[in-house]
C-alpha cells in the first residue's frame, strides 16, 4: 500500500472513488462527496486546510491510501484538537471505499494514519465514530482503541463513541 498526500496526478483515481462513494452513501459526514465537483478545487481546499487560520479550526493533512492502482481509502490527520473535534472527529478521520470494506482495509488505513501521527510526535490519538457504526468501532478496537466515553451530539442528535489509541509502546 502507498500512503501519500494527493497531487494532480490522482484526479481520475480520486473521481472514481468519489463516484463510488456517491452511489453508496452521499451523506456520509466527514466526507461530503456531494461537495466535490472539481478535483482542482478539492486539492486547493486540502492544501489550504493544512494551514492554521484561527484558534477554532484545527489544520489537517489529507492522505490517500492506494493499493494495486486503486484509491482504497482517505484519511485526515489533525495534529491538534480544537473546537468540536475534541468530542466528535478527533485526530484522525478515515473513509474506506465501499467496495473495499470488510476486507481488512479499514484496519490497515487507520494503522497508516496512526503511523503518520507518530511521525509528527503524537503520543496518542482520539478517533471517534457513531455508536451505530459497528464496522468502524471494530477497526478502532483492532488498532488498540480504548473507549473513553460516549458523547451525545445535541446538534446532530446522535451518540458518538470516543476512543483513544496509544501510539507509544
Amino acid at each position: 500500500m502507498i500512503v501519500r498526500e494527493f497531487n494532480s496526478s490522482d484526479k481520475e483515481l480520486f473521481l472514481d472513488f468519489v463516484n463510488e462513494v456517491r452511489n453508496y452513501d452521499n451523506n456520509f459526514e466527514g466526507f461530503k462527496v456531494g461537495n466535490i465537483d472539481n478535483f482542482d478545487l478539492f486539492l486547493d481546499k486540502v492544501n489550504r486546510g493544512k494551514v492554521k487560520v484561527n484558534d477554532s479550526i484545527s489544520p489537517q493533512i489529507t492522505y490517500g491510501v492506494f493499493d494495486d492502482g486503486c484509491l482504497i481509502g482517505v484519511f485526515s490527520l489533525r495534529l491538534e484538537l480544537v473546537g468540536c473535534l475534541i468530542n466528535h472527529g478527533g485526530n484522525i478521520g478515515y473513509f474506506i471505499r465501499p467496495s473495499k470494506r470488510n476486507m481488512g482495509y479499514g484496519t490497515k488505513v487507520l494503522r497508516c494514519a496512526m503511523d503518520e501521527a507518530s511521525k509528527y510526535g503524537l503520543d496518542r490519538v482520539l478517533v471517534t465514530c457513531r455508536v451505530g457504526n459497528i464496522g468502524s468501532s471494530k477497526v478502532i478496537i483492532n488498532n488498540g482503541g480504548v473507549l473513553e466515553n460516549i458523547y451525545y451530539d445535541e446538534e446532530k442528535g446522535e451518540k458518538i463513541y470516543r476512543y483513544w489509541i496509544n501510539l507509544k509502546g
